[in-house]
């Protein structure tokens, strides 16, 4: 995690944080005398990279536009070419690359690198990142804005094309103990001054399909189950579907009289980015379990807000249930995670987006290898 001015590098998280002073996600920076390193940080609720050689002569500083700190989740990333330029550094919010501001446009060609520890939450004992941090991944490339988006909201795995550049992958998924396991390059973090483990409400799971620009979207469960947004209202920037194949994590399912479990398999969740309501169509033609009229007569969706809710509740108003076609039709949705069926059964694994990391802003961090 030691990078020159001269490598190529990117770095992913999701974060969610509504706090407006200056915030690091992860650096690896001296903190005095020529501060040299990298900060990838946030300041007045937008994204920042400091590449420094020395303070204050050699410094690349980009600013991106978007705000991050609204109290949702949202998925930011860094990535530089090794031009030893700032029009070498590209920041990402959800996807979208930002416009930059570039503050500082110095030389860094003395170097960057240094014996600072790489560190996740804070830089030098300052700027301490106050909210909710998950899925950090750290990269020896540039990330292409395709990659990018191709990946944000599902867990890497050895398909990835780039999989031989992850040097750091941190899924926080431990949720005990006070290390946080690299499971790539072997720099396990230690928490420091204990940040708390919590329920993620990050929108990750197992396969993605997404449109940017579009007014639909679509993907197929594990059990055939056609999953569509579509009639979307307010103009959209991206439309998300993600997959998560497995029962819901920590989630009790309400037992309403006549019904069964129907699907334990997988539930999706529907991340849009932008506009106002969607609807969902739901095809369960090509889903064995909905063979019979009797069975889809019965079927039940139920949701919640994200990963971190731990009750499903039966969506309330109408649905358009077309028996003859077996498709469920939920109108006027607004961002969420839906499973069909229900249980009295708590599932007490670890799908989706898992577990994260609380930092409350006081001195509380990850601190990683050299």
């Amino acid at each position: 995690m030691g990078f020159d001015d001269d490598d190529a590098f990117s770095i992913e998280a999701w974060i969610n944080t509504s706090v407006s002073s200056q915030r690091t996600i992860m650096s690896k920076m001296l903190n005095s005398g020529t501060f040299r390193g990298y900060d990838f940080l946030i300041r007045n609720g937008q994204l920042e990279l400091y590449l420094i050689s020395t303070w204050s002569s050699q410094v690349i500083n980009v600013r991106g536009n978007d705000l991050v700190n609204d109290g949702n989740w949202h998925h930011v990333a860094v990535s530089y070419d090794g031009t030893n330029n700032a029009n070498g550094v590209k920041l990402y919010v959800d996807g979208v690359v930002q416009t930059n501001t570039v503050l500082r446009s110095g030389s860094i060609a003395g170097g960057l690198t240094n014996s600072a520890d790489a560190v996740l939450g804070i830089r030098g004992g300052n700027f301490d990142f106050s909210g909710q941090m998950d899925e950090v991944r750290i990269w020896g490339n540039e990330l292409t804005q395709n990659e990018i988006r191709d990946w944000m909201t599902k867990k890497v795995n050895a398909s990835h094309p780039q999989i031989a550049n992850l040097i750091s992958y941190y899924r926080f998924d431990e949720n005990t103990g006070t290390t946080v396991s690299d499971l790539v390059g072997g720099n396990d973090g230690t928490l420091i001054n204990a940040p708390s483990w919590v329920t993620s409400g990050a929108e990750i799971g197992d396969d993605v399909s997404y449109t940017y620009g579009g007014s639909s979207i679509s993907d197929t469960t594990v059990l055939g189950t056609r999953i569509s947004v579509q009639n979307t209202t307010g103009n959209p920037d991206a439309i998300f579907i993600y997959l998560v194949n497995d029962t819901a994590k920590g989630s009790t399912f309400p037992n309403p009289s006549g019904y069964d479990l129907i699907d334990s398999t997988s539930y999706f969740g529907v991340n849009m980015i932008g506009g106002t309501s969607y609807d969902v169509l739901i095809d369960l033609s090509n889903n064995p379990i909905f063979s019979s009229n009797n069975a889809i007569q019965k079927a039940v969706v139920f949701k919640r807000s994200n990963g971190a809710d731990a009750t499903w509740e039966r969506v309330a108003g109408f649905l358009n249930v077309d028996v003859a076609n077996k498709t469920i039709t939920v109108p006027g949705q607004t961002g969420t995670e839906y499973v069909l069926g229900f249980s009295n059964t708590t599932y007490p694994t670890e799908p989706g987006s898992g577990y994260a990391l609380d930092f409350d802003g006081s001195n509380d961090y990850v601190a990683a290898t050299n």
